[in-house]
């Protein structure tokens, strides 16, 4: 996949068009750039299995500093796409990526839990995480988790600023 930089994910994902392939990594705030995320690392519940985003670009377009176009990945130009990938903008602007694709699954089931103390909480994640993916029998593919401190759970989606409003 190839979006452009400047749209935001849902755009961008919608613009590949296919519901058989999905991103290995989603970042949890759809509403930021492609580009903007790239330049950060882009953080999601995938990347405890397949790094952050950044590990998942082939392939780079960068306007540098000079105002040069460069195509860049790890084999050409790898010192500039290794420096803009989580570079904060500072070696340049990101314009293009190609990103990698997985197939994407048939059916998700989604399910959230509360808990009274931390401890019980990072248990549990950290055991989640240690599970092989769902793909290989026993496991999870996507795993997200916050902590709201003195704030009831149950008050739903749309008072917390977590969950993109789709």
């Amino acid at each position: 996949m190839c979006p452009p930089t400047s749209c935001g994910w849902t755009s961008a994902a919608s613009s590949y068009g296919s519901t058989s392939s999905t991103l290995r990594v989603w970042t949890d705030y759809l509403h930021i750039t492609v580009g903007g995320t790239l330049s950060n690392g882009g953080i999601g519940g995938q990347a405890f299995r397949h790094g952050p985003q950044i590990s998942n670009v082939h392939e780079l377009d960068v306007v540098t500093g000079t105002g040069e176009m460069i195509s860049c990945s790890p084999d050409k130009n790898s010192y500039l796409f290794f420096a803009a990938l989580g570079g904060l903008g500072q070696f340049g602007v990101i314009t293009r990526a190609r990103i990698a694709f997985e197939p994407a699954p048939k059916r998700v089931l989604w399910v959230r839990l509360a808990y009274a103390d931390v401890q019980s909480f990072t248990g549990d994640q950290e055991l989640l995480i240690s599970k092989r993916s769902a793909g290989d029998s026993g496991g999870f593919d996507y795993i997200e988790g916050q902590v709201q401190l003195n704030r009831i759970l149950t008050e739903g989606r749309r008072l917390s600023s977590f969950f993109s409003a789709l």
